[in-house]
């Protein structure tokens, strides 16, 4: 057919029939005709032959190998459905994924959709979604292009938004770029915005970008009572936790006695390393009330954590009456090992609660915890007697 003989408006209607895949660009490039203007430059139409591709198939119908060799035309429509149709925009994460752009398109995108040239494009509308899919296609020029274009229409939400793709996607330098540009928010109020975003990293365990937030000065790694440290211990992550007993604003116990202090997460979970140091730490407080660390490592059957408490000055294992022997001993599956490790310290009473662990023992049929009681026992008379003589 000769589409340089028909008038553009039935070019249009022919050429809207095509298929959307990967011979489009082959039959855009094949001569300089009508029709390699209409799908390589016209927006409008591209935009149009995607609309009538939708009314009859999904948009997944668009192929994996059809996608890189498509017009940059079609590649903004896409986006612009993913963008401002809700029932793509719901599913953008994957879309995106099938659909990635490369840099260079990413950064054209953000200047197409941002820049007017897009006539049917409502940025003060579709500005948090907009950055959304740039974010998900991970392009920290296009983040850039974008969030420092003149026509940005920036929203508490948009901003909130790009610090956690940021942190979410462990990017320092988009992060490093976004803490510059927090005077161009309107009513950004850095205490209540940047705050959190320390404990956001220690979630996500991206050591680099909480240095980077401590060095930065405006988020707040105390919020909600220590939180950053308590999630940092409970992961395991001992840079982090290195990182912020290292920050004086830091204190390693909770001011709330209801708070499960960082030791107890850390203990509870059987981290070896975060239990020294925050033990190395001299402010720790392995007692606190409700909160006694090594009763709580004893009730879990943390074995190693118990070994390492059990060294520590501040930990007292005769506590209670001798409480933590007491769990070791009087649960429905006594440990054997514990009960040993222990008695072995020295400081415990093996016969604390009038006895009660012996015959809870022996009713149990536990002979290996029989003998480390009664061994426990003739160690303390010993003692007693040695102190008398």
């Amino acid at each position: 057919m000769n589409f340089q003989a028909l008038p553009i408006e039935i070019g249009r209607l022919v050429a809207v029939r095509l298929p959307i895949n990967e011979d489009l660009a082959a039959v855009a490039t094949t001569s300089n005709t009508q029709l390699t203007r209409l799908l390589l430059f016209d927006f409008s139409f591209a935009r149009a032959h995607l609309t009538m591709h939708l009314m009859i198939h999904p948009l997944d119908t668009i192929s994996r190998a059809a996608w890189p060799l498509l017009p940059f035309t079609y590649k903004c429509a896409v986006y612009e459905h993913l963008i401002t149709d809700l029932k793509y925009y719901n599913t953008r994460d994957l879309k995106c994924a099938l659909y990635p752009l490369s840099p260079k398109h990413s950064v054209k995108l953000a200047s197409t959709l941002m820049g007017g040239t897009w006539a049917h494009f409502d940025l003060e509308q579709h500005a948090f979604q907009l950055m959304d899919c740039l974010c998900s296609n991970a392009s920290a020029d296009a983040l850039k292009l974008a969030v420092t274009h003149p026509n940005m229409v920036w929203t508490l939400a948009t901003a909130r938004l790009l610090f956690l793709h940021a942190i979410a996607g462990n990017r320092p330098d988009i992060l490093k770029f976004l803490l510059t540009q927090t005077r161009m928010i309107p009513k950004f109020d850095a205490t209540a915005y940047l705050g959190p975003l320390i404990e956001t990293a220690t979630q996500f365990g991206h050591a680099s970008l909480v240095q980077q937030l401590l060095s930065d000065g405006r988020s707040d790694p105390t919020i909600n009572d220590g939180a950053p440290l308590r999630k940092a211990a409970s992961s395991g992550n001992a840079a982090i936790v290195t990182m912020l007993l290292l920050d004086a604003r830091v204190h390693p116990n909770p001011i709330s006695s209801t708070t499960k202090p960082a030791i107890v997460e850390a203990a509870c979970r059987g981290h070896e390393q975060i239990v020294k140091l925050l033990l190395a730490d001299p402010r720790t407080d392995p007692n606190l009330p409700y909160w006694s660390a090594l009763e709580l490592a004893v009730r879990d059957r943390r074995l190693a954590i118990v070994q390492i408490l059990l060294k520590d000055d501040r930990v007292d294992p005769a506590a209670n009456d001798s409480e933590v022997l007491y769990i070791a001993c009087s649960s429905w599956n006594p440990d054997e090992e514990l009960v040993s490790a222990l008695i072995a310290d020295g400081r415990v009473d093996p016969n604390c609660r009038a006895g009660a662990l012996l015959l809870t023992a022996i009713s149990l049929g536990r002979p290996g915890i029989v003998d480390a009681l009664m061994e426990g026992a003739r160690a303390d008379r010993v003692k007693g007697q040695e102190s008398q003589g």
